[in-house]
């Protein structure tokens, strides 16, 4: 089964913050496409990940279908990206 991924608005705010993040701390031409890169991946992996697994991931507040997929860095810092997931048939 097949699941419909939405990025919730909180969800497009991280992706938000951590782009302005990765381009404040650019120095060269290559780090901006880093910075293009790792969201571009990030989205990827959400999409990936949720659209075919969404129920192994913590479920985030009272919508049995929010699902909160936590993003590892080499570094510390972690990214949260929540999502709603629904069967793709489900309209």
């Amino acid at each position: 089964m097949s699941y419909a991924v939405e990025f919730t608005p909180g969800a497009e705010d991280d992706l938000v913050r951590l782009y302005e993040f990765l381009l404040d701390r650019a120095e060269t031409l290559e780090d901006l496409d880093v910075a293009d890169e790792a969201i571009k991946v990030i989205r990827q992996a959400a999409l990936s990940h949720l659209s075919t697994t969404p129920y192994s991931y913590r479920k985030v507040g009272a919508w049995s279908t929010l699902r909160e997929l936590i993003i590892r860095s080499a570094r510390p810092a972690t990214s949260c990206a929540s999502t709603s997931a629904r069967p793709s048939w489900y309209s």
